[in-house]
């Protein structure tokens, strides 16, 4: 680096004036250094007009775009749980946190429905050959041919226990099939045979009448009748009315939903918040209403001022 002179009043207009183009700083003279600065500062507005084009480079459709998909995130969430799926290989990319919300934003207001069920109990040993219908599958009581074979133990108990172990290995229905006491076993409709229990509501014919000392504790009937629920988002809607003296003297109002109505639950509370428990109105379901027929506003019933709140299930 040149070492520059002390400039003193000498070198301004007026004193000893510096000629640029001649006056020298060690090794260099005035103009060349000026030129050399001018070079340097081109230089840095340059990178600087780069640095901004390249920004674009990294936006999506640029030419070194950035895959946020593939984020790291070190963020530990308490309400949902990263879920890895493609294009995501680690719990911490971007998109597993964003999978996971998903999930969860599901799961909010599902209805995980109802699985129908039944329990086969037993009063003792059965008979050899003897079989057992459940759908498709029939379990033979120490059976040697094609039907779902199981042993006939030295104990009632163990005689159930070999049935279970043989649905559970061989069974082709979806249901899971379980112990809950030494006399009984329970099925469930499930996803999948031995599967999760899910509300379902499968065609799955239901017959003991050929095994001795068993029994379905619903009679041999299909599982479908048995109450099953189908799981999955369902529509519902959340309603709550204040009673006015008006709605009183029309005798009846009316809840009206964007889907048929096919279940419900009400609830009624005093202004004061206090469960109305006892009460003579009416809630009927009408298309996509419900339909509530007020008895007077006298009391046990409804009256001016109460709050109904029904939740309504297409």
């Amino acid at each position: 680096m040149a070492t520059l002179p002390t400039i003193t009043d000498d070198h301004f207009d007026g004193g000893k004036n510096l000629d640029r183009g001649t006056t020298t700083y060690g090794n260099n003279d005035l103009a060349t250094i000026i030129q050399a600065a001018e070079v340097d500062i081109d230089a840095i507005e340059t990178r600087l007009t780069s640095a901004e084009a390249h920004e674009a480079d990294h936006i999506q459709g640029g030419g070194q775009e950035v895959d946020g998909d593939l984020l790291d995130i070190d963020f530990t969430p308490s309400n949902y749980t990263p879920t890895v799926t493609a294009p995501a290989t680690d719990a911490d990319h971007l998109t597993a946190h964003l999978s996971g919300v998903d999930v969860e934003m599901v799961n909010m207001g599902q209805n995980l429905g109802v699985a129908s069920s039944a329990t086969l109990i037993q009063a003792g040993q059965p008979v050899a050959t003897e079989t057992l219908t459940v759908g498709a599958d029939t379990y033979e009581a120490d059976g040697a041919g094609a039907n779902i074979n199981f042993v006939i133990a030295g104990t009632a108990e163990g005689t159930l226990d070999n049935l279970l172990a043989a649905a559970a290995a061989s069974g082709t229905e979806n249901l899971f099939w379980e112990k809950l006491n030494a006399t009984t076993l329970q099925i469930s409709a499930a996803d999948a045979p031995q599967g999760n229990i899910s509300g379902l509501n499968p065609s799955i014919a239901l017959d003991a009448s050929s095994l001795t000392n068993y029994s379905w504790n619903v009679g041999d009937v299909n599982l479908n009748t048995l109450g099953g629920d189908a799981s999955g988002q369902q529509e519902y809607g959340v309603s709550s009315i204040a009673v006015t003296a008006a709605m009183i003297s029309a005798g009846y109002v009316r809840f009206s939903y964007p889907f048929t109505v096919r279940e419900w639950v009400s609830n009624v509370m005093t202004s004061a918040g206090i469960t109305r428990l006892t009460q003579n109105d009416t809630f009927v379901v009408s298309g996509n209403d419900i339909v509530v027929t007020l008895n007077g506003g006298g009391a046990p019933d409804i009256q001016a001022t109460d709050v109904i709140r029904i939740v309504a299930y297409a």
